[in-house]
């Protein structure tokens, strides 16, 4: 368990379920925090860089010229027609050269070469660094493995950074790699010896990512709202849950056993969930911070099969 080494009063003290959390006179509103997300995004919104600018900026890359500089003119895009940025998952492809193409993201833009990918946003192209598809997945272990590192070497930095707290968002957002023990941390290793690699093939490099950040962040905000420390396994259980219903015939092992998708995402939900049988009191937090990512996970299936995303 965390703490191990530690003496039993000092445990006590750091114990996740009351460690690092607002008091309700410090919790923020959450309209104060919408509408600051909403500003946001709206700026982000407007200053992607169009699908039609891609082709152009390759062409000038290839020249040797510096980077165009688009952001004045997609604010003023945006202001004289706003709901054409309002698009998610138009495709565009060159007529002349094979393998070029660049598709809307929202508040983004992705354009790939044969060779390499970029990201269009605040009115500029950004070269994606040139690493192997299996690093995405390191990446995002390492900052669990960083997780259980201080939950063991300086408990209270852990919960200081990766307990969420509205009234400090970074730990709203490392909360959703929060990991408290080695055991956990071989359960998420699945993510990046198999399950993430088939995902990337489904959705690409940026949509695995995509996916377990999203279902991540959901978890570790329903953590903050409801006052408790964070899981860690939303971004797992996100995934799992979309390869549930991406591969239906798919075979998973869970401890030995031989089990169909469905069953392997009940077993993955209970383990995560054990918390629900040794610590009554956080029943109904515990089930809604584990099954609002499962949920989340699902519902981008559906999104992406009808063609939004």
């Amino acid at each position: 368990m965390p703490g191990f080494g530690l003496p039993a009063e000092t445990v006590a003290q750091w114990q996740p379920y009351a460690v690092h959390v607002d008091p309700p006179s410090r919790t923020p509103r959450l309209g104060q925090w919408a509408a600051v997300l909403v500003l946001a995004l709206a700026l982000l919104i407007a200053a992607r860089p169009s699908t039609d600018s891609f082709e152009r900026e390759v062409a000038i890359r290839r020249r040797k010229r510096p980077p165009q500089q688009r952001l004045e003119l997609e604010l003023r895009a945006f202001v004289d027609a706003p709901l054409k940025k309002l698009t998610v998952g138009g495709l565009q492809e060159s007529s002349e050269e094979s393998g070029l193409w660049s598709s809307d993201l929202l508040i983004a833009t992705v354009g790939c070469t044969q060779k390499t990918c970029f990201v269009g946003a605040v009115g500029r192209w950004l070269r994606l660094p040139r690493w192997e598809r299996h690093f995405d997945l390191y990446a995002m272990l390492g900052m669990h493995c960083i997780g259980v590192f201080l939950c063991y070497q300086s408990p209270g930095t852990f919960f200081e950074h990766f307990s969420p707290r509205l009234s400090h968002p970074h730990t709203v957002v490392l909360g959703m790699f929060a990991c408290t023990s080695p055991v956990e941390l071989l359960w998420l290793v699945s993510f990046a010896s198999w399950l993430g690699r088939d995902l990337q093939k489904m959705v690409g490099r940026l949509g695995a990512i995509a996916l377990y950040v999203a279902c991540g962040l959901s978890s570790s905000l329903a953590s903050a709202i409801l006052r408790r420390s964070a899981t860690g396994a939303g971004g797992l259980l996100g995934a799992f849950a979309y390869h549930t219903l991406a591969a239906p015939n798919a075979s998973h092992n869970i401890l030995g056993i031989a089990l169909s998708p469905p069953k392997a995402l009940l077993a993955q939900f209970i383990i995560m969930s054990w918390d629900v049988v040794t610590i009554p009191d956080q029943r109904l937090p515990l089930i809604i911070c584990n099954g609002l990512p499962t949920a989340l996970g699902a519902v981008m299936f559906f999104v992406r099969k009808g063609g939004v995303l």
